[in-house]
């Protein structure tokens, strides 16, 4: 930075770009450059959005990791089984393992995170927070007749009412 400021204070004070250079024992182009460049922050590299090869099978991954959900957890595929179930059945696949395990990882963390807002949601519905719900049964007397009924309850509730 010393350096450029003494370029710049040079040509100020009325030197030639051949005088500073010679004066500095640096080349005329880098004091052209100094003298042409106002800001001296460096620039970022500029990131250039492309879209994924793996785009055409995301629909056909979200699929097999839907009907996942159901099955038992060993049974579930894994980013490894995709990549080669993709290899072997999609015409045109042409992806890096690292591409599809960054997907799953992501569509996997997704689906817990909207699998853990509706279990909240569905614990919110009780009032108080955190209180699960059960079922329970209960029994109405009324008039010498009984009559059953299932309701669902929190456990505070239960406690209270027996």
């Amino acid at each position: 930075m010393p350096q450029i400021n003494s370029i710049k204070e040079m040509a100020r004070d009325g030197q030639s770009v051949a005088g500073i250079a010679r004066e500095l024992t640096i080349d005329e182009k880098t004091v052209r450059k100094y003298l042409n460049q106002e800001d001296f922050s460096p620039q970022p590299p500029e990131e250039v959005m492309r879209p994924s090869k793996l785009n055409p099978h995301k629909s056909l991954i979200d699929t097999w990791l839907k009907e996942d959900e159901g099955r038992w957890h060993k049974q579930r595929h894994t980013a490894k089984r995709i990549h080669d179930r993709l290899k072997a059945e999609s015409p045109g696949y042409d992806c890096a393992y690292n591409a599809v395990q960054r997907y799953v990882k992501d569509a996997l963390r997704a689906q817990r995170a909207l699998k853990a807002s509706q279990e909240r949601a569905a614990a919110s519905t009780s009032g108080r927070a955190g209180e699960p719900l059960r079922w329970t049964k209960c029994t109405e007397r009324s008039a010498g007749s009984s009559c059953s009924i299932r309701a669902l309850r929190t456990t505070r509730e239960m406690l209270l009412t027996s």
